[in-house]
C-alpha cells in the first residue's frame, strides 16, 4: 500500500489570508509526484506552500527514518534540482529528525555529490544536534549522537572525511561522546587500510592524541582493541600512555577504576604493545605510575614472570 504524505499545503493571495488547498487543488499530492518523478508538479507544489509545510514531518518510508521532511526523500531519490528547490523555499538544512540531519543522512547513504551541495548551500559541517544533547540516556555509538566528521569516520569513509574537511569540518570538534579520531580507532569496518589513512589524517589535521572524552582515551581505546597500527600513529604524533581514564569494557580488576594503556595492555598479555609503550620515544610509559587507587601495572603482572621483569626494568619511580 503507498505510503501517503500528509503536509499541510497553503497557498497566498494578495486579497486573502492563507487558504489550505482542498483535496481538488492537491491534483497530486507531493507523494505521489514525487513516486511519479512529475518533477514539474513537485516543483509548483514546493514553490507554493508556506515554508512552514515545507519542513512539515511525514513518514514517506518509516521504517528507514521516522520523522523525516520532504528534504530527506529528496536526497533519498538522489534529486538535486528537488533538493535545490527545496531549500530555496525554505527546507532546514540542518533540520534534525531524530536520527539524522540531512547532511549525515546523505553521508550515512554514500552520496558525496549530495554532500557537497548541502555543504554549498549552508549545511553545518560541525552540528551535534542539541535535542540529542540534553538527553543524558542516549546511546553513545548511535549516528545521531555524532558530528558529521564522526560519522564518516565511524564508517570509514576516507574520501566523505576528506570533502568534510576542505569544507569546514574540524577535527578538533567533539561531540559528547565520542570524537572523529575515537571513531576511527572504535570503527568496525574491516578494511584496516582505510582506518589508518583516516587515522593518520585526523592527526595530521591536528586532532589532539590525549584528548580525553566521555572517560576515553584514543591510545587506551587502541590498546584495548590490539589496534597496532592505530598504536603507532598515535604515539608518533605525541599521545601519553601514561595519562589515566576511565575503563570501559570487561573489568582489568574490579579495583582498577582508572587506568592507562600500558595497564590495558598488560592485562591483555600483549608483550608487542606493551614493548611499544615502554620503548616509546617521547613518553615512555612508566610501570610505576599509580592511578587514584594507588595501583599500578606492576600490581597487574602477576601471572606472567617474563612481562612482569619486563616491566621492572622499565620502572622509572612513584606516584601518578
Amino acid at each position: 500500500m503507498k505510503n501517503k504524505l500528509f503536509l499541510i499545503l497553503s497557498v497566498f493571495s494578495a486579497s486573502q489570508a492563507v487558504k489550505p488547498l482542498t483535496l481538488e487543488q492537491e491534483f497530486y499530492s507531493l507523494d505521489d509526484a514525487l513516486e511519479d518523478k512529475d518533477y514539474t508538479t513537485v516543483k509548483k507544489i514546493v514553490e507554493e506552500i508556506d515554508p512552514k509545510a515545507v519542513n512539515s514531518m511525514y513518514e514517506p518510508f518509516s521504517s528507514y527514518i521516522t520523522w523525516a521532511t520532504t528534504l530527506f526523500y529528496a536526497i533519498q531519490i538522489q534529486n538535486k534540482e528537488l533538493i535545490q528547490s527545496l531549500i530555496d523555499h525554505g527546507a532546514d538544512i540542518n533540520y534534525f529528525d531524530g536520527t539524522y540531519t540531512p547532511l549525515t543522512y546523505a553521508i550515512t547513504k554514500n552520496y558525496p555529490d549530495i554532500v557537497l551541495l548541502l555543504l554549498k548551500n549552508g549545511a553545518d559541517p560541525n552540528l551535534v544536534p542539541t535535542p540529542y544533547v540534553q538527553e543524558d540516556d542516549n546511546d553513545y555509538n548511535a549516528i545521531d549522537g555524532k558530528t558529521p566528521l564522526e560519522v564518516a569516520a565511524y564508517l570509514g569513509n576516507l574520501d566523505m572525511a576528506k570533502l568534510l574537511l576542505n569544507h569546514g569540518a574540524y577535527v578538533g570538534f567533539q561531540s559528547r561522546f565520542t570524537s572523529p579520531l575515537l571513531e576511527a580507532i572504535k570503527s568496525d569496518v574491516e578494511d584496516k587500510n582505510v582506518l589508518n589513512q583516516l587515522i593518520e589524517l585526523f592527526l595530521k589535521k591536528g586532532a589532539d592524541p590525549n584528548l580525553k572524552v566521555f572517560g576515553s582515551l584514543p591510545l587506551n581505546e587502541a590498546v584495548k582493541r590490539e589496534y597496532i597500527e592505530a598504536i603507532k600513529f598515535l604515539l608518533k604524533y605525541g599521545a601519553n600512555p601514561n595519562l589515566f581514564a576511565d575503563y570501559f569494557g570487561p573489568a582489568l580488576i574490579g579495583l582498577f577504576q582508572e587506568v592507562n594503556a600500558l595497564m590495558i595492555a598488560v592485562d591483555k598479555d600483549n608483550i608487542k604493545i606493551i614493548k611499544l609503550l615502554l620503548e616509546n620515544r617521547e613518553h615512555k610509559a612508566n610501570p610505576a605510575l599509580r592511578n587514584k587507587a594507588g595501583y599500578n601495572t606492576l600490581n597487574l603482572a602477576y601471572q606472567d614472570m617474563s612481562i612482569r621483569k619486563l616491566l621492572e626494568e622499565h620502572q622509572t619511580g612513584g606516584s601518578a
